[in-house]
């Protein structure tokens, strides 16, 4: 059978799309650093399929690589990977520690690239397989007071489409989801109020998101953009200059602070 890699397993969207392809009959590996989450998220799922429980820190260097290490010695095979971890900071770029940006972009990006590429040349030698990159409408804009996070996400946006081209003779595909702000737990680490998405019409729910990678994964779309409101900012950003873009999600990003 089949098997789906979901990193980020442990809550919101990578717990949505743990129930949604379990449904399709597909075998799960969850991976997350919360083990005892991955364990309760198992319980809850109730399909006839096996569901493997990974504890790894993707921020560590070697955590990739653990990953990949782990399939080979229990015989799994990855055919959809799911690089959905991540993270980001509010604040002033100055105001956080160098660390922690390092781990952001390590966990964002780089455990992201790894992961690719160790299980892409899996699905090279099968001329099969799928990977889906969680990036964010982030991606399209430079963000003030997250400006790594923004940056973290434009890579992968750009990063999936560039391999997407060059994967194509192996019948690999790959797809880049952008949702905007997103009811999850990603807020409060952030540092923001949930309560401030409460009348925010770009936020989504987890389930939505999930929902549209599924539709996503099925249609083998490249790029989508979650939402109608966030495709309409997407495509009005292309005419508006990088400069106004930075007032404008910097002023939007201070709406959303804790008072």
């Amino acid at each position: 059978m089949s098997t789906v890699l979901i990193t980020g397993a442990s809550s919101g969207i990578g717990e949505e799309c743990a129930k949604l392809f379990s449904k399709r009959g597909y075998d799960l590996l969850l991976v997350a650093r919360n083990e005892k989450r991955l364990l309760e998220i198992k319980e809850k799922i109730k399909e006839n399929n096996n569901i493997y429980c990974l504890a790894i820190d993707l921020t560590l260097n070697d955590g990739p690589q653990k990953v990949y290490e782990y399939c080979k010695k229990n015989n799994i095979e990855v055919s959809v990977l799911i690089n959905n971890a991540g993270y980001g900071d509010f604040g002033e770029f100055l105001e956080s520690d160098l660390d922690n940006y390092q781990k952001m972009i390590t966990l964002n990006d780089i455990a992201l690239v790894s992961l690719t590429h160790l299980f892409g040349k899996d699905m090279k030698e099968r001329k099969s397989g799928h990977i889906i990159n969680v990036a964010s409408i982030a991606g399209f804009m430079p963000g003030p007071y997250m400006a790594v996070y923004y940056a973290s996400k434009a890579f992968v946006l750009n990063f999936t489409i560039a391999i997407n081209q060059e994967f194509k003779p192996y019948n690999i595909h790959t797809t880049t989801i952008c949702p905007g702000p997103i009811r999850t737990p990603f807020w409060q680490r952030a540092g923001v109020s949930m309560n401030n998405f409460k009348d925010n019409h770009l936020a989504r729910s987890p389930k939505q998101v999930a929902n549209c990678i599924l539709k996503a994964y099925d249609h083998k779309k490249v790029l989508v953009v979650d939402g109608f409101m966030n495709k309409v900012l997407v495509f009005f950003s292309k005419f508006i200059s990088k400069k106004t873009l930075a007032k404008f999600t910097g002023s939007f990003q201070n709406s959303l602070t804790e008072k």
